[in-house]
């Protein structure tokens, strides 16, 4: 199973689904593309800033092997380990990206390829009371919806005398 979070710059399920090729998704875990060559993945990415940072990173890596005359190989591993922290980071940095341009996590999706994902979240923004009970005439989904929610709120007595999970203090003592 795969794990991809979903971001939109809007949170209106109408507007997410008129507008669906500006939704985003980023898969949880590592970026086996990005661990292969990480400035082609964050130019192909668009992520401007961390391409930066990743060209400062491997410039002090350089400069550090240089300035501690470090054999070639040793160097090869400390650039090569450049590519693992971005392989590791890579989609977190897809999120920041995301963050920064003004997109909002607006939901988490399982399945097992990226099109079964895509299709879960956008059929449940479709239909999005199909889990709870519904009623056969169409106008009463509002009020089966506020009937489910309002069976599932804790009933409270006016002698119960707790709040939270402490009790309120006795006045007549």
């Amino acid at each position: 199973m795969k794990i991809f979070s979903v971001h939109h710059k809007a949170i209106d399920p109408a507007i997410i689904l008129s507008e669906g090729l500006e939704t985003r998704f980023v898969k949880e875990g590592i970026s086996w593309a990005a661990l292969i060559f990480p400035p082609l993945w964050l130019i192909f990415h668009r992520m401007w800033l961390v391409l930066l940072g990743t060209v400062v990173l491997y410039v002090i890596a350089g400069a550090a092997a240089e300035a501690l005359s470090l054999d070639p190989l040793t160097t090869l591993w400390l650039l090569l380990s450049v590519h693992v922290i971005v392989a590791l980071e890579g989609n977190n940095l897809r999120r920041w990206t995301y963050k920064r341009a003004g997109y909002r996590e607006i939901g988490v999706v399982t399945g097992r390829s990226l099109e079964t994902c895509e299709r879960r979240f956008f059929e449940s923004l479709l239909d999005p009371y199909k889990k709870l009970p519904q009623r056969h005439d169409r106008g009463s989904t509002t009020a089966t919806v506020q009937n489910t929610l309002q069976a599932l709120r804790p009933t409270a007595s006016e002698n119960d005398g707790v709040v939270g999970l402490f009790p309120e203090p006795d006045a007549k003592s």
